[in-house]
């Protein structure tokens, strides 16, 4: 299990490797409707999946099958079990974990 890193920015970017291929991963807040989404890319920004909704405890992949996706998968984790929804600043906080589970752990 890798923990995916986050900003406290409303809107940013991190590459990661996941399962040792490089990714480009945006993350934007929904102001409208008060939520976090998730858009994968290539390593040379073409998206893969975009405009996914992050849901606590969800995998975020389980819904969507392309060879380019990474092969394991990515949940939030409530690190408080108190949690019903991820808020504005939760996600860069002790409160929530983004994790990408290898998928020989699976």
């Amino acid at each position: 299990m890798k923990i995916i890193p986050v900003s406290d920015s409303p809107a940013f970017r991190e590459r990661v490797l996941l399962d040792e291929k490089p990714y480009l991963l945006d993350f934007e807040w929904n102001v409208r409707e008060s939520y976090w989404t998730l858009g994968i890319y290539d390593e040379e920004g073409i998206p893969i999946l975009t405009g996914t909704k992050i849901v606590l405890g969800y995998e975020l992949l389980r819904d969507y099958v392309s060879p380019a996706l990474p092969p394991g998968g990515i949940v939030a984790i409530d690190l408080t079990s108190k949690l019903s929804k991820i808020g504005r600043n939760d996600l860069n906080s002790n409160k929530i974990r983004l994790v990408y589970i290898e998928r020989d752990e699976w």
